[in-house]
């Protein structure tokens, strides 16, 4: 999906001003040079409890102007402030989702395994075993990636 203008998405929390509460970048033209589309881009954003920095976070992705983006969050199931604002948010996501997980390494291969664009496609498994393996209560180094 294209990146919305600034005048699209919600207004910024007072008193914020500047880059990314009120400035955008240049649009990026609809298609490439040689008139083919752009390739789709995969961005995932794991949180946990971050609504102090999760719009910074959101507004400074969304407000590139890139023509192919799918952004994704996978919040760890937060009980601040950060649900609300990503539902803010949430016609400018691809996907979101706010649930237990069991860390960061685990929210990033989840949102790399429901990428489409580039930096997607299923992520490592290999990875994704070391992250299970810990949750389930081997010891550090039983699982080590290759």
């Amino acid at each position: 999906m294209p990146c919305p203008e600034l005048s699209e998405i919600p207004s910024p929390p007072q008193p914020k001003s500047g880059w990314p509460w009120n400035g955008e970048s240049a649009k990026t033209p609809d298609l490439m040079p040689d008139g083919s589309p752009w390739p789709a881009i995969s961005i995932v954003t794991p949180s946990y409890n971050q609504g102090k920095f999760i719009e910074q976070t959101i507004r400074s992705v969304l407000l590139q102007s890139y023509p192919n983006l799918e952004y994704m969050i996978i919040d760890g199931g937060s009980s601040d402030e950060g649900v609300e604002i990503i539902e803010r948010y949430s016609g400018w996501l691809s996907y979101w989702v706010s649930e237990p997980d069991i860390g960061t390494e685990c929210a990033a291969i989840r949102g790399s395994r429901l990428s489409s664009g580039a930096g997607g496609r299923g992520g490592d498994n290999r990875a994704l075993q070391v992250v299970e393996g810990r949750r389930n209560g081997n010891q550090a180094g039983e699982n080590r990636l290759p």
